[in-house]
């Protein structure tokens, strides 16, 4: 296997990272922004412009999820809060006396071991494409990736949405969604009855094509708008995969379809304080895009470039599954052996330069 580099900063997490980026929807200039803390109904933030700013309460919602999540500049921003004398530097917990160690776990060096052991070619061999990207000859299945991000561009496009609101056909925007989403494995047909069953108006309509296509309206995140119009049919406990599917398959460099329970598993990892809740949010969404870009990132570091989100996804899914647990912790105590054994060289190389 490649050598990897180490798991990216997401593992030494500290309770900034439960918070998206943010931005001020009226003042784009001030960049992105990182909130620091919350008292007496006022937050403040580190902006990257290198400014510190507060904001009362009444002033909260001009502070919006930005779109793309961005590990680097996160920890720059909260650095940048610690040199102010905002922020405390976040100290590493010592084991003393009276004090047990937590017991080690995997980490993704781990992952890419078992993954390697079932996809030795990785994201870009043959095994993978036919398994679960395309197939040269045979019917398309469900788990096949490509054919269904290309149904989802020639179905779900701007143009094509926007067609069918014109001429005042609203329903056909969610027909078209669950259709496309039906024709995978991404969500079940229990998660998409609740599309199935709303009564389309042209707000509805609106409000599912800026989401898909992340188009920002008035000062509400593209999701915000479409929660607060599902929410005027009663429509709250949306899916997570339902909800995310259509825009992943859509831009699938960019966003994810969102399974909480494989999130958490990975955050067990690398973020320890991630906890994605069980309803879908514009905040909650940032953090699990984050999470995944960690992982794509360490990927395309030791060599396993993903083609994308859905390959990040599912080597997620199928590095921490119940079926690989044994190969896992294989990986871990084998990575960890051979730790000790650089050590124990290291002290004999130390010990013969002193004689």
């Amino acid at each position: 296997m490649l050598e990897a580099p180490s798991t990216p900063s997401l593992q030494q997490s500290s309770p900034e990272t439960a918070r998206p980026l943010v931005r001020h929807t009226r003042r784009e200039s001030w960049g992105r922004a990182l909130m620091l803390w919350e008292r007496e109904n006022k937050r403040g933030y580190q902006f990257e412009d290198g400014e510190i700013r507060v904001f009362a309460k009444p002033y909260f919602e001009l502070l919006q999820p930005a779109k793309k999540p961005d590990p680097v500049l996160r920890h720059k921003l909260r650095e940048q809060a610690v040199a102010s004398g905002e922020l405390e530097p976040v100290k590493k917990r010592k084991v003393g006396i009276g004090r047990r160690a937590s017991a080690p776990v995997p980490n993704m060096d781990d992952q890419i071991t078992v993954f390697e052991s079932l996809f030795p070619d990785a994201f870009h061999g043959t095994a993978w494409t036919e398994t679960y990207r395309s197939r040269a000859e045979g019917r398309r299945l469900k788990r096949h990736r490509d054919p269904a991000i290309a149904e989802a561009a020639e179905r779900l496009g701007t143009e094509a949405l926007h067609a069918c609101i014109d001429r005042g056909d609203y329903a056909e925007v969610y027909q078209r969604m669950v259709d496309v989403v039906a024709n995978t494995d991404l969500a079940t047909r229990q998660q998409l009855e609740g599309f199935r069953r709303l009564k389309v108006d042209a707000e509805l309509a609106r409000s599912m094509v800026g989401f898909l296509h992340d188009v920002r309206s008035g000062e509400l995140d593209a999701m915000a708008r479409l929660r607060r119009a599902l929410a005027r049919q009663d429509f709250r406990k949306v899916p997570w995969t339902a909800l995310t599917a259509p825009r992943a398959l859509l831009h699938p460099n960019d966003h994810m379809c969102v399974r909480p329970s494989v999130l958490r598993a990975q955050a067990r990892l690398i973020a320890p304080r991630y906890k994605p809740s069980q309803v879908p949010s514009a905040s909650d969404y940032s953090q699990c895009l984050e999470l995944a870009m960690a992982v794509r990132e360490h990927l395309t570091k030791a060599g396993f470039a993903p083609r994308d989100l859905f390959d990040v996804a599912l080597f997620m899914q199928l590095t921490l599954g119940a079926s690989v647990k044994e190969k896992l912790l294989a990986a871990m105590v084998e990575r960890r052996a051979a730790l000790t054994e650089d050590d124990k060289g290291e002290n004999e190389t130390l010990k013969t330069a002193l004689v």
